[in-house]
């Protein structure tokens, strides 16, 4: 067991591997922070808080002025309870005041982890739980503060769950979770981006005094921010010095808070946004907020993500998918748009094969001619598809192809018939109806809306039988308004519950069913879909000079195994891409093609089978490998990774030039990761060359070409 607790102390302790979580219950009965960092000994720790009298800082008359919550570090701080700064829990109670402070109760320790029921969660094997109930005074709310260690991959989840223990309604007006850190010397890392440069902008700013932070009120975790951030060291870098990293788990509206106090310490607080948010708890009921996944590592960015892409792959995919091979596919979209029929679709066939492709999937246009028309009907366009979606994906596999599937469940069009008949299903404020690329947004959270696009979804794919469905969303929320005016508060949240709660019905029913989720590319890439969906769309941006950025800024948080990575013909920057950097852009992540294969010619027809080849000799990095980053994301005109296998056997170097620089022709590149007492032959020059001299001294790529967009790659297996 990973967590423990010292009766005298009254300090709890949750190790993992490298790391150390301690906290204890107080003079307060509160939870009070004590450290969180590399493995330390279950020493009393207790001489670390800071007690003394502070001017202005509340204090409880019998224990002191000493004391205050406005000081110490807490586990769970509360508002209007004495504590200033930013704060995790948020209620109104029964008699219509503000308030929540909690007293420590009692707490449990135990191997597994509960399921949370509406949420998803990371998968419990090999986790340890802590549960720690809290309750007011007059214990008419309770709150379960629980933690879950993973200990092999150095990560802790932590979330609240409140239950209404009187007689009447109360009002969660917040509901996240996260950590105080002693010290300030931190810098803040967050992911920035907006449509077809998602994730691309890795900010980095020195924490400050006050509040920092990002958020998404959009109904989506978005294009423009990411649920992921770190704080790290002034002088961390890929390979050195303290990281923290945190990842709230949750698709929708978030907040993220990062507030450096009066007296220098850090306070993170994680989940989702109070904007506009109040949740009706009804007696008994209970309230659970999504959790927050954190990591510790003192080996730097690179550290901290190859402990998340571990975690990531064993405790949140399915592990059905999560190290398996996925399907070289190829998208009807750049050849047809929405003009596809079945002749169309069985033409491409035999180039889909010839170019490796094993599986076709069928973008929009299968149940309608454009975007204003066709969504929440999903009526199969039998102009187009005579014999319908059964036959279509049964002449496609008896040429030796897999079948694929897009659908955009949670919209609907102004001229479908469900709109017509069930304009209440829509999200809207009174009579205002913004629309987003011609269409309205479901409402989600309200449960006949789910049963009907189950029972629609279920028609679709009993006929068709897919073995892949990309599942779109191509818009924000807006006007939110829905169920009673009390629940008004409820309805972002209850949006992202309904959406949960399809694909639970959908993957229960369709347990081997490979779902890939889009969100106008890269809008929705998180934890909550990935429970879900194994793979994610990760942009709309397939030009290979930003779709690197993108990637890389991605890889902070991600494993490239979950990212939808195709090559394609895009020429988003107007720069000429060769076909190899387009290969290796691609192949970053899960290959496969977007383009019209019927124009390509023998020799590009050729070129295309030998990379589906190549993608499946290298596609053990991509889903198992530990991943570096060696010459930093957007740090000047290179950008280099490695992928190394687990056993250090084997490591696939590239190298990536993006404008030719005649002073830059060639560059020395230190390797990581590899076993410095072995010895690996390098695919470059056929010569030997020992882990030590790869790391340490490194590899001299020379004579760059007279080309942007050149990509050099690099085997080495050990000998």
């Amino acid at each position: 067991m990973n967590i423990c607790f010292d009766e005298v102390t009254k300090i709890f302790y949750l190790d993992t591997r490298h790391t150390t979580y301690a906290f204890f219950v107080n003079e307060l009965f509160t939870l009070e922070h004590l450290y969180y960092g590399a493995s330390i000994p279950h020493d009393d720790l207790r001489g670390i808080c800071f007690r003394r009298p502070y001017s202005f800082a509340p204090y409880e008359r019998m224990v002191g002025d000493c004391v205050s919550p406005d000081i110490f570090l807490q586990e769970l701080p509360a508002a209007n309870a004495g504590d200033y700064r930013a704060y995790a829990l948020s209620l109104l109670d029964e008699n219509g005041k503000y308030g929540c402070r909690m007293h420590y109760v009692s707490h449990a320790v135990y191997a597994g982890r509960r399921d949370m029921a509406e949420l998803p969660c990371a998968r419990g094997e090999g986790a340890d739980s802590l549960e720690i109930v809290l309750k007011n005074k007059a214990e008419t709310v309770e709150v379960r503060l629980i933690y879950v260690v993973w200990a092999e991959e150095d990560v802790i989840a932590k979330h609240i769950e409140i239950k209404n223990c009187c007689d009447r309604e109360i009002h969660v007006l917040k509901a996240a979770a996260g950590v105080d850190l002693w010290g300030s010397d931190f810098d803040l890392i967050e992911l920035y981006g907006t449509y077809h440069c998602e994730r691309a902008d890795v900010q980095r700013t020195p924490v400050k005094r006050g509040l920092q932070g990002s958020f998404s009120n959009k109904g989506a975790s978005g294009h423009e921010s990411n649920p992921f951030f770190a704080l790290c060291a002034h002088n961390a870098d890929e390979n050195r010095g303290e990281v923290y990293g945190f990842n709230l788990m949750y698709s929708g509206n978030f907040k993220n808070e990062v507030q450096r106090d009066k007296n220098g310490n850090i306070r993170i607080v994680s989940g989702v946004s109070d904007y506009e948010f109040d949740w009706l708890l009804a007696p008994d009921e209970t309230f659970c907020a999504p959790e927050v996944v954190m990591t510790f590592s003192e080996s730097g960015l690179g550290g901290m993500s190859r402990n998340f892409h571990d975690f990531i792959r064993r405790h949140v995919i399915d592990p059905r998918f999560a190290f398996s091979s996925r399907p070289i596919l190829l998208n009807t979209w750049e050849a047809f748009g929405f003009d596809i029929d079945e002749e169309k679709i069985l033409s491409l066939v035999d180039r889909a094969k010839e170019i490796g492709a094993e599986l076709l999937v069928v973008d929009d246009g299968w149940f309608r001619s454009s975007e204003t028309e066709g969504l929440g009907d999903f009526c199969v366009c039998r102009e187009k598809f005579p014999s319908g979606l059964g036959v279509l994906a049964e002449k496609v596999r008896a040429k030796g192809l897999r079948f694929g599937l897009w659908v955009e469940p949670e919209m609907v069009s102004r001229s479908s018939n469900l709109y017509q008949t069930h304009r209440e299903w829509v999200i809207c404020s009174d009579d205002v109806k913004y629309l987003g690329r011609s269409q309205l947004v479901l409402d989600m959270g309200n449960p006949a809306v789910i049963e009907y696009l189950y029972d629609r979804l279920c028609l679709i794919l009993d006929e068709a039988r897919p073995d892949y469905l990309k599942w779109d969303m191509n818009r924000y929320i807006s006007e939110a308004g829905s169920l009673l005016p009390v629940h008004q508060g409820e309805v972002m949240h209850r949006y992202v519950l309904g959406v949960y709660r399809l694909f639970r019905l959908i993957t229960a029913r369709y347990p081997n069913l490979l779902i890939e989720t889009c969100a106008g590319g890269g809008g929705r890439f998180d934890l909550g879909m990935l429970y879900f969906s194994p793979q994610i769309w990760t942009s709309d941006n397939t030009d290979p000079f930003t779709r690197t950025d993108i990637q890389l800024g991605t890889s902070l948080a991600y494993p490239p195994s979950c990212m939808g990575s195709h090559l394609t013909r895009a020429r988003v920057t107007g720069l000429d891409a060769s076909e190899d950097f387009r290969y290796t852009a691609a192949s970053f992540g899960l290959y496969g093609y977007e383009l019209d294969p019927i124009g390509l010619s023998a020799r590009e027809c050729r070129r295309l089978s030998e990379f589906s080849r190549q993608y499946r000799k290298e596609e053990a990095f991509v889903l198992k490998g530990d991943f570096y980053r060696l010459i930093g994301h957007r740090s000047g005109n290179f950008v280099a990774y490695l992928q190394v296998t687990k056993d250090k056997s084997r490591a696939l170097f590239t190298l990536i030039q993006f404008l030719f620089v005649e002073e830059e022709r060639s560059k020395i590149v230190r390797m990581r990761g590899l076993d410095t007492r072995a010895r690996y032959r390098c695919s470059l020059d056929g010569k030997i060359y020992s882990g030590s001299v790869l790391m340490n001294l490194g590899l001299r790529i020379g004579d760059m070409e007279y080309q942007s967009g050149k990509a050099v790659r690099i085997l080495f297996e050990r000998v």
